[in-house]
């Protein structure tokens, strides 16, 4: 594009003596960038980086996000990586060129916590970002300060390397929104159609569980087995507990967790995706990796509640009965979900939907589910309505 809008300045300036701003000479005023973009990424244009990106920061919202905050800009993607991968990482560039007076630039990007380009955090960033803190290895300052100072301050200090390490041992996260950000519903915004479910859930007695409990209904028998809450989702839990009220009631600590998963997944279609979970636990896969299919971000939520005390199953059956305009049944289909069994009701929750199903409450009885969950019953040999 910018090519071909020089040429047509070329033409022109030959046909009417005009000087075109596309020819000028960019040295004499370097193309600089806004300070901000979007909410927090940063720029230093003296030293041509855009930096403090959050890990797993998609490439094409990056991009998207250049062309909306760059008006008149053309942007080029010129490291390869940027282009076959999904993710950004330290180390690549975006070419940027004004398209009124040719100014050029190339920018270096810095991803939070990732030093050295592989765009994850690990204990060598930790450790480098503690001996810059503390003085040593100064010669790599300049080189490596953007991606390890991950307060924003522009130090590096102990503080800075504590929550490296936290990150790469799974306690933290960077990336789409960091713990430090999760959202905080009070009850009264809580979308609940039973007036007397926060209650039953604020006052229920608790016995916090070890595993979580997982039911097959397409097995004959029912086939069942539990999955163990580890000491690394303990902590998860527990850290992402922390970044609410300490006055938080149970309530609305379930539905910041529904929230959060529901908001910070991306589903793992493909294999490629879902090979990097399959052998994880729900909440690792979903707090950690941000990906997911309804076993793990259903499976995330079961994990919360079971860890908190209550009496949960992640549920394997058939979903997805339905009607054409011609009353032609539609297909069925594998699903995952959880069920919450709670003074003798049993309630199904179900992460992944949209806000307009059930009327956006993210609780329900099953007696409400519209009829869509199904589920193989062997001695019928059909599919049945869950409840």
């Amino acid at each position: 594009m910018r090519k071909k809008l020089t040429a047509l300045c070329l033409l022109l300036a030959m046909l009417f003596g005009a000087v075109c701003p596309l020819t000028a000479a960019a040295e004499e005023e370097p193309l600089t960038l806004p300070e901000l973009l979007g909410d927090e990424i940063r720029v230093d244009n003296e030293r041509g980086e855009i930096y403090f990106i959050q890990q797993k920061y998609d490439i094409e919202e990056f991009l998207m996000l250049l062309e909306e905050e760059l008006p008149w800009k053309y942007i080029t993607a010129s490291a390869e990586e940027l282009l076959s991968g999904r993710y950004l990482v330290t180390g690549v560039t975006v070419e940027i060129s004004d398209l009124f007076d040719g100014a050029e630039r190339t920018f270096t990007l810095r991803v939070k916590g990732d030093m050295d380009g592989d765009g994850i955090t690990a204990s060598n960033e930790a450790r480098q970002a503690l001996r810059l803190s503390v003085g040593l290895d100064t010669d790599r300052y300049e080189e490596s300060f953007r991606a390890l100072d991950v307060d924003g301050d522009d130090r590096i200090t102990a503080s800075d390397a504590r929550t490296l390490l936290r990150v790469a041992v799974g306690l933290e996260r960077f990336g789409g929104v960091t713990l430090g950000s999760v959202g905080y519903y009070p009850e009264s915004r809580i979308p609940l159609e039973y007036a007397a479910l926060a209650d039953a859930l604020n006052n229920a007695k608790l016995e916090p569980k070890e595993s979580v409990s997982f039911i097959s209904l397409r097995e004959e028998p029912e086939a069942t087995w539990d999955i163990d809450i580890t000491n690394k989702d303990k902590e998860i839990i527990e850290t992402f507990f922390a970044t609410l009220p300490a006055n938080a009631t149970n309530t609305e600590k379930i539905y910041a967790a529904y929230r959060y998963i529901q908001e910070n997944y991306t589903y793992a279609r493909g294999w490629d995706l879902y090979s990097q979970i399959w052998d994880k636990t729900p909440i690792d896969a979903v707090f950690n990796l941000h990906l997911a299919q309804c076993l793990q971000y259903n499976g995330a939520i079961a994990e919360v509640l079971a860890y908190m005390g209550y009496d949960v199953k992640i549920v394997e059956g058939m979903r997805g009965r339905y009607f054409d305009e011609d009353g032609v049944a539609g297909d069925y289909w594998n699903h995952y979900w959880t069920e919450l069994y709670l003074n003798g009701e049993t309630y199904l929750i179900e992460v992944g939907q949209p806000d307009d199903r059930w009327y956006g409450h993210f609780i329900v009885l099953y007696k409400d589910a519209d009829g869509r969950y199904t589920y193989y019953d062997a001695e019928k040999d059909g599919y049945c309505a869950l409840k």
